[in-house]
């Protein structure tokens, strides 16, 4: 699966092995689909066609890390004006709606989610993923083979 990850995505998982800064041990994925589990949102819409994961948090780094060591997404600041509290209401998010990052997210999280609601939004992420990749093999294939 980790080959077909790479051919779709340009992106290299391994699940174990070094411990440098490219590398993706089992450990830190384990962490990395708990946390985003548990604070991010796996988003369907557009009539179920469209696909986007975010990840919101009130710090940025961890986003950023996350976002280096995976090397897809970005991270975004929102800022709104201190509310009557004195608050400040600063979040960041980071956003993955790019369809082979989409992907990607979608093969590290099946069958690691533990929660029903977010499994649900999985099996929705899949069904957007199988219209929008079918659409893409068929024009792909289209395109290599005209009919003469």
């Amino acid at each position: 699966m980790l080959i077909i990850i790479y051919y779709l995505t340009g992106i290299a998982l391994s699940p174990g092995g070094d411990q440098d800064k490219n590398d993706h041990s089992s450990e830190w994925l384990t962490w990395f689909i708990g946390f985003a589990e548990g604070d991010g949102a796996i988003q369907t819409y557009g009539e179920g066609k469209r696909t986007r994961f975010v990840l919101t948090q009130k710090e940025s780094d961890i986003l950023y890390k996350i976002r280096y060591k995976l090397k897809i997404g970005v991270v975004k600041h929102f800022h709104f004006p201190q509310g009557k509290s004195g608050n400040k209401n600063d979040f960041y998010r980071w956003i993955v709606d790019n369809p082979s990052h989409i992907l990607l997210l979608a093969f590290l999280f099946n069958g690691n989610l533990a929660l029903n609601h977010i499994i649900k939004q999985l099996a929705l992420w899949v069904n957007a993923l199988n219209k929008r990749i079918f659409i893409f093999i068929f024009i792909f294939w289209s395109w290599n083979h005209k009919v003469k």
